[in-house]
């Protein structure tokens, strides 16, 4: 399935892309990460995809390292504050052939729940204590 074309579907529009990754939100709800270009990425339910047997482009990452583990309570670094929960990752591959990993990161404290992809250059490991 991950790598497959799919096609995601919202109330008020639907672009097609390819199934990056699937993860469990920290309250177990299953979501799915679709690299949708121009749009970039987007975080999908199960509902809203359509899933094609045609396989798009598939990064094997099973032989890459992520600096963040599932579980690891994180911050961004610049800009708004988001403390969060690494909940999926999945790496890309840039227009230049680089690979990029990506963390999908469930906020905690004031925007509980609320879901977010940052790239490991956006993130540091959470030493501040929860407010």
């Amino acid at each position: 399935m991950i790598g497959n074309f799919v096609t995601l579907k919202r109330p008020d529009y639907e672009v097609t892309g390819t199934l990056l990754c699937s993860f469990l939100t920290t309250k177990k709800a299953e979501r799915f990460v679709v690299h949708c270009p121009p749009a970039g990425f987007l975080i999908a339910n199960r509902e809203s995809l359509t899933i094609s047997p045609m396989v798009g482009l598939h990064i094997d990452d099973s032989t890459l390292t992520y600096l963040f583990e599932i579980g690891d309570k994180v911050e961004k670094i610049n800009g708004y504050r988001y403390p969060g929960i690494v909940v999926g990752n999945f790496t890309s591959l840039t227009l230049n052939n680089v690979f990029r990993s990506h963390y999908v990161v469930e906020a905690i404290n004031d925007y509980a729940g609320m879901l977010h992809i940052f790239t490991e250059e956006q993130l540091s490991l959470r030493l501040s204590p929860d407010r």
